[in-house]
Order: structure tokens, then sequence, then C-alpha cells
């Protein structure tokens, strides 16, 4: 049996406005994960990084920062370019 529309609403996180700012709606930094701020720290505004040297810099496994990556790319935080990963976040 399928879900329904309706069921999978409720399931489904909702998405941000297209409209948006990036990193204007995820969450503040007192809500984010260690795990995501130690990602944010090791990333750059301007010089891209790829998953293992992040993981170098924040002292986590490849598959975790790539975990975190994902999230901190939904909300708006970072952006992937062809040479790794940038911030779109003012630093603190």
């Amino acid at each position: 049996m399928r879900p329904s529309l309706r069921t999978m609403r409720c399931v489904l996180p909702r998405r941000r406005g297209a409209g948006a700012a990036p990193g204007s709606e995820g969450p503040e930094n007192g809500s984010r994960s260690a795990a995501a701020t130690r990602v944010l720290d090791a990333l750059s505004p301007r010089s891209s990084r790829d998953t293992a040297d992040l993981a170098a810099r924040s002292g986590l496994a490849v598959a975790e920062v790539q975990a975190v990556l994902g999230e901190l790319d939904l909300e708006g935080a970072v952006r992937e370019r062809e040479s790794g990963w940038v911030s779109t976040v003012s630093s603190r």
C-alpha cells in the first residue's frame, strides 16, 4: 500500500523558500550540532576544501563530514564547487 500525499506531508521536512538568502533560514549557531560547528570552522568562504581535508581539519571521519555537509547544504550554510566546499555564512 502506497502512502497518501497527506501522509507524506507529515513525514517530509519542509523546503526552504527559494528566494531566501543563503544561510538566512538555517538554525542559529547555538542550535547546530558540535560536528556541524567543527565542519563550519574548518571551512573557508574563499578557498574550497575537499571532504578529506575537512575531515583532517575538523577531527571527524570522512563519512561524518559528508553527512554534516549534506545537512549544512540543505540549510544554505555551505556550497559545493568543482574543487570542494566553501562556507556561505559569515564568520562569527
